[in-house]
């Protein structure tokens, strides 16, 4: 009965996993699409037409940005980010597995400390705008607690699904 409800459990958290990708790669796909016809748009505009929009720049900016915050998450996922395994060979599997929770461990500490800090460094500029959309400089901000959020999320999934599968 308890491997029933560890299984469901574990699909369930596969599917939270798995939709959490998907979104965050269609979300990218759109800040992917947005940064790339901006600065077309901007090429076009100034080489064809010899007239320049300041938002371009902030708009192509801004949505790179949160591309590359959105997308971390599912390269996480993917395990697309750069690891140091050779040292993981020379050491007993108890070693290893102690510094496999001090990576958890510190992994969780610092999405939280930089979702929680990016929050605050947010919130101080919600009164402040930016030159050429003239939107508050919260809105690209806010890319840093998102990006780091969904990561934590992400991270804390795989690792439960690791520990229930092992």
């Amino acid at each position: 009965m308890n491997k029933d409800r560890d299984r469901s459990l574990i699909d369930i958290l596969y599917q939270a996993s798995n939709k959490l990708e998907k979104i965050s790669l269609f979300l990218a796909g759109i800040f992917f699409v947005t940064t790339v016809s901006v600065v077309i748009f901007a090429v076009i505009s100034r080489y064809f037409f010899g007239t320049s929009y300041i938002w371009t720049d902030e708009l192509a900016r801004f949505s790179l940005i949160y591309l590359v915050m959105i997308v971390a998450n599912a390269a996480l996922k993917s395990e697309d980010h750069m690891k140091i395994e050779f040292a993981q060979k020379r050491f007993s599997d108890q070693t290893n597995n102690i510094f496999r929770w001090i990576r958890i461990i510190i992994s969780v500490v610092v999405y939280i400390l930089m979702t929680y800090k990016g929050l605050l460094y947010a919130w101080d500029a919600w009164d402040k705008t930016t030159i050429g959309l003239g939107i508050s400089r919260a809105i690209p901000l806010l890319a840093i607690p998102i990006g780091m959020l969904l990561l934590l999320i992400q991270y804390i999934l795989m690792q439960i699904i690791e520990i229930y599968e092992n």
